[in-house]
């Protein structure tokens, strides 16, 4: 077995239970009631539970600026068993203090992001033990991503310690319980959810909760989905893009319209596109399964007055007959393609092209209606379908593509 301290100190490299902890308006506090609550916090709920650990060379214990973070490592001769009743006794002397005020401490919320993976344990800048690697890294990230109060599983913990079941359960005595008697501790946990953690990073956690012999604590028991899995990046666009600029993903919007199986079309005339399309420029596949182009009816032009309507629909009437017309077309080639044209009555609230978004890595480009503005100049952004669950926000273009196309029998026939 390799042990570290800080006296004898080997460099080691395997898997580990990582905790991050964050003390939620910590940074707002002046400085006196910060050191006093990091004391209280070591006195009260770290030392009680992992001092013997630390002597012994089992733990990495560091602080972080609002909080700390404790890593466990797994040696040949650690017991999961023990490593369960080590870090969910931490988890509840930790919340007990959060929630219990004393004359020098108010009560405060925490952040708690646990995951298990592979660690490796070498000296700092500063020459202490440490642990690094991208399961501290991911803890870090699903407890930034957590609620106020509330503690989120990375998979790699959800794998090691709950597999496919929702709850496991432990005995030990509590610190800070009078008698020594163990107590029933059930780490109980929610739906799983995927979150952008960064830059196209997804990390797959789920919400939990401590139970203390049956007990939820009053402030940490949210096992909700975290408002950060309704979080999603967005990347704008810049006026004036030309069609075959390449977008954040690294595609053009040509070659995402050539290899896609699915597109719709929410726009005012489409001028520009309708002529790539005559002219062969832009080719879609002929595995497209749906092809479907909603346009305002011509009526709508009586909504648009003065510039607005000169700008966008003065022409109207001739571009539904050209997508129309080849529309005919397509649907003739490829009988097998879902294809409609939908002249809905509704006002344009926005326009979009919508590529294979009922699928992962779907993708959605919203082009808001700029007053004043030719189509190209106004400012619009790209939605992009992360992680094993499509977003909220993702999700309420769709519902509004729904709305939009209505049923079969509502669009045009071809």
């Amino acid at each position: 077995m390799l042990k570290f301290s800080p006296d004898a100190f080997q460099e080691w490299s395997g898997s580990g239970l990582v905790v991050f902890v964050d003390i939620v308006g910590f940074s707002k506090l002046a400085v006196g009631k910060q050191s006093r609550m990091v004391s209280q916090m070591k006195t009260r709920a770290v030392d009680p539970v992992l001092k013997d650990l630390r002597k012994n060379n089992r733990i990495i214990i560091l602080p972080t600026g609002d909080g700390l973070m404790a890593c466990f490592p797994l040696y040949l001769d650690s017991k999961e068993e023990e490593i369960r009743r080590q870090h969910l006794t931490f988890l509840a002397a930790l919340l007990h203090w959060a929630e219990n005020p004393t004359k020098e401490n108010d009560s405060c919320l925490l952040r708690i992001g646990m995951h298990f993976g592979p660690v490796n344990l070498m000296r700092d800048f500063n020459d202490r033990p440490n642990a690094f690697g991208d399961t501290v890294n991911m803890a870090s990230r699903a407890m930034n991503a957590a609620d106020k109060g509330q503690i989120l599983l990375n998979q790699g913990y959800i794998n090691q310690f709950l597999g496919e079941d929702i709850a496991y359960s432990v005995e030990a005595p509590l610190p800070y319980q009078v008698g020594g008697t163990p107590a029933q501790l059930t780490l109980e946990s929610g739906t799983k959810v995927s979150i952008n953690v960064k830059h196209g990073v997804f990390i797959s956690v789920r919400p939990a909760r401590l139970l203390v012999n049956g007990t939820p604590f009053r402030h940490h028991q949210d096992t909700s989905i975290p408002v950060s899995a309704y979080q999603m990046v967005v990347s704008q666009t810049p006026q004036g893009k030309p069609m075959d600029a390449k977008d954040a993903g690294g595609k053009s919007f040509p070659d995402r319209l050539r290899q896609a199986h699915a597109i719709a079309f929410i726009q005012l005339t489409g001028y520009r596109l309708i002529e790539q399309l005559e002219n062969g420029v832009v080719p879609f596949s002929d595995n497209l399964q749906k092809l479907w182009v909603l346009m305002p009816h011509a009526d709508q032009t009586t909504c648009f007055q003065g510039k607005e309507a000169q700008i966008r629909l003065e022409d109207l009437p001739r571009y539904i007959s050209r997508w129309k017309t080849w529309l005919s077309l397509w649907k003739t080639d490829h009988p097998r393609c879902d294809v409609r044209l939908k002249l809905f009555k509704h006002p344009p609230y926005f326009g979009a092209s919508l590529i294979d978004w009922e699928q992962m890595g779907g993708f959605i480009h919203v082009s808001p209606y700029v007053w004043g503005k030719e189509a190209r100049e106004c400012p619009g952004y790209d939605l992009e379908w992360g992680g094993s669950r499509s977003s909220p926000a993702y999700r309420a273009y769709i519902d509004g593509l729904t709305e939009l196309i209505g049923p079969q029998e509502s669009c045009e026939p071809l």
